[in-house]
């Protein structure tokens, strides 16, 4: 039998996704799954997606967040969701397909690629402790556009979170920042 590491399920802000740790590196860069489609090239999410319930799969270097349908209840997910991941562990697969097509990673001006390697290294460790993921989105005009992945999407606190951690942190960065939109 093949030793796997264990599977820790961790609470999020976001009641409706939790964070499991997988006790190995598996990416180096996230993957955002909104739905079945986009998960066809990850043995990692497509598993996740055929469980009732699933509505969305992010997976960060070491770990997964799953975030549930609202009327779906973690008490009749949570196992199920444990197993997949125990199975996908198990297979030795890759999380996602390496025969994918990469992200493209957009063509930024000198300020907007300050401004990413400021969220990079800042920002996107603290939201990652939450299962969460910030992406830059566009730079222009002193507007900041960001995209908020894994436990941050559709998480009450979310906009709590861009005010006054990310936001906050920015301005003391970007003098001539406007403000910050979610995407």
């Amino acid at each position: 039998m093949v030793n796997l590491p264990a599977v820790v399920a961790e609470h999020t802000p976001n009641p409706d996704a939790i964070k499991f740790l997988l006790g190995r590196v598996l990416l180096d860069e996230p993957y955002d799954f909104r739905d079945v489609e986009a998960a066809s090239g990850s043995p990692l999410a497509s598993p996740l997606f055929a469980l009732a319930g699933v509505q969305r799969v992010f997976i960060g270097p070491d770990f997964a967040v799953v975030t549930k349908r609202g009327e779906a209840s973690w008490s009749g997910l949570a196992d199920p969701v444990i197993r997949a991941l125990r199975a996908f562990l198990a297979s030795g697969e890759p999380a996602v397909d390496p025969e994918a097509p990469p992200s493209s990673a957009p063509e930024w001006g000198e300020e907007a690629a300050r401004l990413e390697r400021v969220l990079d290294a800042q920002i996107q460790p603290l939201v990652a402790m939450h299962g969460g993921d910030v992406e830059l989105i566009s730079y222009a005009g002193g507007v900041a556009r960001l995209a908020l992945r894994g436990a941050c999407a559709g998480c009450p606190a979310s906009e709590a979170t861009l005010r006054e951690q990310i936001e906050r942190r920015l301005r003391a960065e970007f003098p001539d920042l406007v403000r910050v939109e979610q995407s």
